[in-house]
């Protein structure tokens, strides 16, 4: 007899338990809900036009063959096939817009010290191949050829009829407004996909170029990742069109079509950046926008051999001297 109220008791407990749980997980995604509903920027839900096949994406225009963010790899890039040029973006000191990927100049050039303390007439000299190798060699091939840092004015005229996939580096906020005033001086809002790891550089882009289409921040595409696993994305209201995920990731199986059926809901795409070479067969197996390669002749012969496609259609590198002038250096 003396059992059966400790029962109820313990019973009416785990239930209350239960509840207790229950509300708080509501709670959470309430809040979040209501967190997510903060407006928009104006326009800046623009969106791109998706590919039939995944587009090859050179990361830093293909680094693992050319020097990283030169124009030499960028347009090699191109000449292989490539959908798409992706460029790391930094701030010199006097505020040109340059692209280079790592902080410190002595990671590919003979200068030393940071991009962000230096001011362009002083990276203009300097070897943008003097520490870079391809691959495995153990030759600088490219060292003392004349490869420069170029500007993103110039990168935008010279290669006008590709789309880019720019990436801002750095800290600050005026990275963020400085690239808007490039993209819009050369006319090129239509053309450019716009990220950043850092939300303030983000943000602050987005406020100056409302419209451009942007990739999610850290936290956005965190957020998105959540509610695409519960089947919920479509309550995620970001500005962001895409997402991308370095893949693979433990715990996140990137192949699922549920993760891309969960984005086109919500009017958004998927990049993919494979670590390896047998992720990337797989990448250009799912309905990702595009893939980001550091080899961009590979990735073209795999996407020819496993989809039977070649590169999509795009134009080639234009000079337009109109605009020429009103671009800082190579």
């Amino acid at each position: 007899m003396s059992s059966e109220p400790t029962l109820r008791t313990a019973i009416a407990a785990r239930s209350r338990r239960n509840w207790f749980v229950v509300i708080g997980i509501s709670f959470f995604i309430v809040a979040f809900r209501v967190l997510s509903l903060a407006p928009p920027l104006d326009g800046a839900f623009s969106t791109i036009e998706r590919p039939s096949v995944p587009w090859v994406v050179a990361e830093a225009g293909g680094s693992r063959l050319r020097p990283a963010n030169t124009l030499s790899a960028f347009r090699y890039a191109a000449e292989a096939g490539a959908d798409m040029l992706h460029a790391d973006l930094r701030l010199t000191q006097d505020g040109i817009v340059v692209a280079f990927g790592a902080q410190l100049l002595e990671t590919q050039t003979d200068g030393r010290g940071a991009v962000e303390e230096a001011t362009f007439a002083m990276l203009a000299g300097l070897d943008a191949a003097y520490r870079w190798r391809a691959g495995d060699a153990e030759s600088f091939r490219y060292r003392g050829l004349g490869v420069r840092i170029p500007t993103l004015d110039r990168l935008l005229l010279r290669l006008e009829g590709l789309p880019w996939l720019l990436w801002l580096r750095g800290e600050g906020t005026a990275l963020g407004e400085e690239v808007c005033s490039v993209v819009r001086r050369q006319r090129a809002e239509s053309r450019v996909l716009v990220a950043a790891d850092d939300a303030r550089i983000l943000q602050a882009f987005r406020r100056a170029c409302p419209g451009v289409p942007t990739l999610g921040h850290r936290w956005e595409r965190l957020w998105f990742q959540l509610y695409a696993w519960i089947r919920a994305a479509r309550w995620v209201e970001s500005p962001a069109v895409a997402y991308h995920f370095d893949v693979p990731v433990a715990g996140f199986d990137w192949r699922e079509p549920v993760l891309y059926y969960q984005a086109s809901r919500t009017g958004r795409t998927i990049f993919l950046r494979p670590k390896s070479p047998s992720t990337g067969t797989d990448a250009f197996a799912t309905k990702a926008f595009g893939v980001l390669t550091t080899d961009p002749v590979a990735a073209v012969a795999l996407r020819r051999q496993h989809l039977g496609v070649q590169s999509t259609d795009n134009v080639g590198a234009t000079n337009n001297d109109e605009r020429l002038e009103a671009a800082p250096g190579d």
